[in-house]
């Protein structure tokens, strides 16, 4: 037994596709290589974002997680508090946010 020549395997491959065109399904499509799914890109992450758990904080006495951006409006560097109520405390920094600081 000897290996089938390329002609008939050829010939082969060819009736499939014809067989594949004519009975048009989502399936044929996939198979010809038609129906392609654009796969999207992954976002590079910003290096605020890779290393997050530095810059947000714990606090003990509010029992609040919290963070401080800072930032330039005009002329002016402002800061400005955000604080999270529904986030996880776990493995935070524990340090005291300003509100609680003067109290």
């Amino acid at each position: 037994m000897g290996v089938q020549s390329t002609n008939g395997l050829d010939a082969l491959m060819n009736d499939f596709e014809q067989i594949l065109k004519a009975n048009p399904c989502i399936m044929s499509s996939v198979m010809l290589g038609e129906a392609m799914v654009k796969i999207k890109e992954r976002k590079q992450l910003t290096n605020y974002q890779k290393n997050a758990d530095d810059y947000i904080f714990s606090c003990p006495e509010c029992y609040l997680v919290w963070e401080m951006i800072e930032g330039w409006k005009g002329k002016e560097r402002t800061r400005v508090i955000h604080y999270y109520y529904d986030f996880p405390k776990y493995g935070r920094i524990v340090k005291q946010c300003e509100n609680c600081v003067y109290i």
